[in-house]
């Protein structure tokens, strides 16, 4: 069951990873001000597409995670389930350049998935394994704090902008993408806590699943 959710996630990682980048970069032209961050016009082409891909990944992550992983894993696939499903019932463009951003995050799955793999291949202190790890934390890292910071603070200046103007309505769903922003790079920290301890523990030759802890799905 476990090899079966690591190649589901390495496979929905890449495609989304390349998807997203390719939306990112295009919407990191055309999105100049405040509004056109907030409301991509014209919307950008591809994205609700693969944001109605990125609702399906997440409900499935759910009950996966729900029913075989920890439970922070749930909520952080119940977080993203409400995030991406949301804009549907908004004008076409609401948050396309914001969506992009966070689904690029999900380019580091298959580095985790390849870890996890390589780990139960007994592969866990060759040279191959120790290039797939480091590569896919400095990815990771990169990806969620170099580039995801930023962007979040990016979204707390547009969305604060946007209700001085009067124009954050609903305004609710204005607060859930501030939390849910905000949520999410907390998980960040904990899970770069975790991955560190991991990378630099003294046992790092002999490190096996079951020391690596085999329900922890996203180390």
């Amino acid at each position: 069951m476990d090899f079966g959710v690591r190649c589901a996630s390495s496979a929905w990682g890449l495609l989304c990873g390349v998807w997203s980048a390719a939306l990112l970069r295009k919407a990191l032209k055309t999105s100049t001000d405040t509004l056109s961050r907030m409301y991509a016009s014209p919307p950008l082409e591809g994205c609700e597409e693969l944001v109605c891909l990125a609702v399906g990944y997440f409900m499935y992550d759910a009950i996966v995670s729900h029913k075989h992983y920890g439970m922070q894993y749930f909520l952080h696939a119940v977080i993203s389930v409400v995030t991406f499903l949301a804009p549907q019932f908004m004008p076409k463009g609401f948050l396309h350049m914001y969506a992009a951003n966070f689904l690029l995050w999900e380019a580091t799955l298959p580095f985790l998935a390849a870890r996890y793999i390589m780990i139960k291949a007994g592969m866990g202190s060759t040279r191959v394994f120790k290039i797939v790890e480091l590569t896919g934390f400095g990815l990771w890292v990169f990806i969620r704090f170099f580039i995801g910071v930023p962007m979040m603070y990016l979204y707390f200046s547009d969305a604060y902008s946007m209700f001085k103007a009067g124009k954050a309505s609903p305004l609710w769903l204005y607060i859930w993408y501030t939390f849910a922003s905000a949520a999410l790079q907390l998980m960040n920290v904990i899970w770069l806590t975790a991955i560190i301890k991991t990378l630099f523990t003294k046992s790092r030759t002999t490190v096996t699943p079951e020391n690596f802890g085999q329900n922890n799905k996203k180390e």
